[in-house]
């Protein structure tokens, strides 16, 4: 077998692998190879026409032994060249990564409940702080082409693609984590937030600019996400006002985005609407809160008709010209790990929207229901985990699955 054939024998293989991890993910069902089992390795990243050159020497019996001289010869020279199977690879270990926080969460989901609270919530930090680090070390990594001709060799589609995966990990973190009294730590909440925006906002730039185009993949992670944005708001009341703002100008993105998308994929109009409502309520409740605080205008709302963003009157809380694009941030350096030696002024510093003392929570929450608590947020997911591979589920647009009029 020549190298170039066993090259190709490793891309079928790993591109099958994708297909079963997007697809197992998505459907939430087994993998059908864990990656311990798989012993084949990447690709090599070469062109065909140096696998053949290559070959013809005779130097090399199979393609491992190409792949280490390659390895060596790229550290010696410490270049970083890009090749026809550089944005495959960076996938195939995307994916990889993928896989290891749907295993290492669904594993903690079944053992959680045999250990004490501290233990699991300790254990969830730290999964979730490697996870990060494994993610940012992927995005360091990724190829850089000094002249891109498509959108996988641009920078914004990997920082997107990096920002997803952050986002999913963040809200199965969230999801797992202890929650005393169902208020989860603000720190993840925080995180989720700051993934939710990067990830609307990355996607949206895209998409404006016609760079990227709608799927129901990415349907669902700007439903998912805007909603997430929606949770973290009502969780945590005390933002700043440059962080409320970046917050509802990507609700107002991801609404624009998806009723451009609800008019190619009509069965989607149902979610849209539920967004709509749900972000109309946030934006009023965040708009009055930070007009009585700062006595500036209401927040921008949605035109219906042109899908643009309307502000009435001065509004300070708009975008500055000179504001600087969405930069990702090195999450795992801000992750505060809870421990028994916080004293009572620390846990408030960290956690002020815990209660202590059965000191109740605020009760003017930015959303009508609590969303840890009702399954309609999670039905709706559900069904929209269906509907990314084919029609949702009859019984979900049932007339009692879900009533528009409790978000108005």
């Amino acid at each position: 077998m020549t190298l170039l054939e066993e090259q190709l024998e490793r891309r079928v293989f790993w591109e099958s692998y994708m297909i079963d991890r997007y697809s197992s993910i998505t459907l939430d069902r087994p993998f059908a190879m864990t990656d311990s089992a798989i012993q084949i390795g990447l690709p090599a990243d070469a062109n065909d026409e140096e696998l053949d050159a290559a070959d013809s020497t005779g130097s090399f019996p199979n393609l491992s032994s190409y792949c280490a001289a390659s390895s060596l010869k790229d550290v010696s020279t410490s270049m970083q060249r890009t090749t026809e199977v550089s944005v495959f690879s960076a996938c195939v270990r995307l994916r990889q990564i993928t896989s290891k926080i749907h295993l290492t969460f669904q594993g903690n989901v079944t053992s959680s409940s045999s250990q004490s609270s501290i233990t699991a919530r300790g254990a969830v930090y730290a999964s979730l702080d490697q996870l990060l680090h494994d993610l940012q070390a992927w995005r360091r990594s990724a190829p850089i082409f000094e002249n891109p001709s498509c959108l996988y060799e641009m920078q914004e589609w990997y920082d997107l693609l990096c920002l997803r995966e952050q986002l999913i990990l963040s809200r199965k973190a969230l999801d797992l984590v202890p929650k005393p009294k169902n208020i989860p730590p603000k720190d993840m909440v925080t995180l989720c937030l700051q993934c939710a925006v990067g990830a609307i906002t990355g996607f949206c730039q895209l998409f404006e600019r016609k760079q990227i185009t709608f799927t129901r993949s990415y349907f669902q992670m700007l439903f998912t996400g805007g909603l997430s944005i929606m949770f973290c708001l009502s969780v945590v009341r005390d933002y700043s006002a440059l962080t409320i703002r970046e917050a509802i100008n990507a609700i107002t993105q991801g609404q624009v985005a998806l009723q451009q998308m609800g008019e190619e994929l009509p069965d989607a109009k149902r979610y849209v609407a539920v967004y709509e409502a749900l972000g109309a309520n946030v934006r009023r409740k965040c708009s009055r809160h930070l007009h009585e605080e700062s006595n500036s205008a209401p927040l921008p709302t949605v035109d219906p008709v042109t899908g643009s963003q309307v502000f009435h009157g001065p509004n300070i809380l708009a975008q500055p010209p000179d504001q600087e694009p969405y930069q990702p941030l090195e999450y795992s350096s801000q992750l505060h790990l809870p421990g028994s030696t916080l004293g009572r002024d620390e846990t408030t510093a960290l956690y002020p929207n815990v209660a202590i003392n059965d000191t109740p929570l605020s009760e003017s929450s930015l959303l009508p229901w609590d969303l840890l608590n009702d399954d309609s947020l999670w039905n709706m997911e559900a069904g929209l985990n269906e509907y990314a591979y084919g029609d949702p589920p009859a019984t979900l647009y049932a007339s009692d699955s879900f009533d528009l009029s409790m978000f108005q």
